[in-house]
């Protein structure tokens, strides 16, 4: 990306309105808002490296122990969904940012024939080495010669500068009736509202954009897809988002309790943190799943079918 670009651009890259407020300072970050469809737009800073090696947890796996044994179990949850839409039950599952390859692994456990695309070299040999084989390194690599029955991208499309090409590409690698499975970050949660620049799940350099689930609903079906469900799992990302933004009004390093949970302990702060977020942990809990029945949870999965009259409608 070059430098300052999202800076200097004149459109939303989700509503392509043009109406963008000037450059104003969240905390430690820079950000735009849109006036139409009030996006969060973030500039990046050409002297923050937005994936530190640590960002990727250990040399096997993002997160360690418990934290990764329950990724497999959420992993496994979305898997089954994928596969209850998928009308044919044949033809490829893509996963998109596929990071350590665990969604991929317990894809493959229900007999679903997988690959998948990830940039960065530390998470894609993370991948490898668990998955047993070659993934992709430029996107949509395998897909050249035939299409795919399903796309996955886990909390991915809101780290892409342009989300509706993205959308629009995977329409085109999508055979008919495909299904394009989802999930990505609320701006309108409960969360969000109440910690503002200190809500965990805007993670500045990384995240480009933030909307709320209105909007990111609007975009897919406007790039030719058909919503067929949304689902919140509240208490995936909720109950880490509560706690470790509490720590960020207070904290002067930010995201403290996710870098625990990805590389350990190693300072008196971080057990303090990890005490306290024991503690937390009920009420974090409850928090979530409260949010998510008030329908404005901090995350959220979309499964939708590719529509091909409807791609028609809109110049797909």
């Amino acid at each position: 990306m070059k430098k300052n670009s999202i800076l200097r651009r004149k459109r939303c890259p989700v509503c392509k309105d043009s109406r963008l407020s000037t450059a104003r300072h969240a905390g430690r970050s820079l950000w735009r808002c849109c006036a139409s469809c009030h996006t969060w737009i973030y500039c990046p800073s050409p002297n923050i490296p937005a994936y530190p090696a640590e960002y990727y947890g250990g040399p096997a796996a993002k997160f360690t122990g418990w934290a990764q044994a329950l990724r497999a179990r959420f992993h496994r949850g979305r898997a089954r969904l994928v596969h209850r839409w998928l009308r044919q039950k044949k033809g490829r599952v893509y996963d998109v940012g596929c990071g350590d390859g665990l969604f991929l692994q317990e894809a493959a456990q229900l007999g679903l024939s997988t690959v998948g695309f990830e940039p960065e070299p530390i998470p894609r040999n993370q991948a490898e080495t668990r998955l047993g084989k070659r993934l992709d390194s430029s996107l949509f690599q395998s897909l050249r010669s035939s299409k795919a029955a399903a796309i996955s991208c886990w909390q991915v499309i809101e780290h892409l500068a342009d989300p509706r090409a993205f959308l629009h590409s995977c329409h085109q690698h999508l055979m008919p009736d495909g299904i394009l499975a989802l999930s990505t970050i609320n701006l309108g949660s409960y969360q969000a509202r109440l910690f503002g620049k200190n809500w965990l799940h805007l993670d500045p350099p990384r995240h480009l954009w933030v909307s709320d689930l209105n909007t990111v609903v609007r975009i897919i079906e406007s790039s030719g897809f058909r919503v067929l469900q949304i689902r919140h799992n509240s208490l995936e990302f909720g109950p880490v988002g509560w706690a470790d933004s509490c720590f960020n009004l207070f904290d002067s390093k930010r995201d403290r309790l996710l870098h625990c949970l990805k590389l350990g302990c190693h300072e008196p702060k971080d057990w303090l943190v990890w005490g306290l977020t024991v503690i937390l942990t009920p009420l974090s809990m409850l928090l979530s799943m409260t949010e998510s029945l008030l329908n404005h949870p901090a995350t959220f999965e979309i499964y939708a079918r590719a529509d091909k009259k409807r791609a028609r409608r809109h110049g797909g």
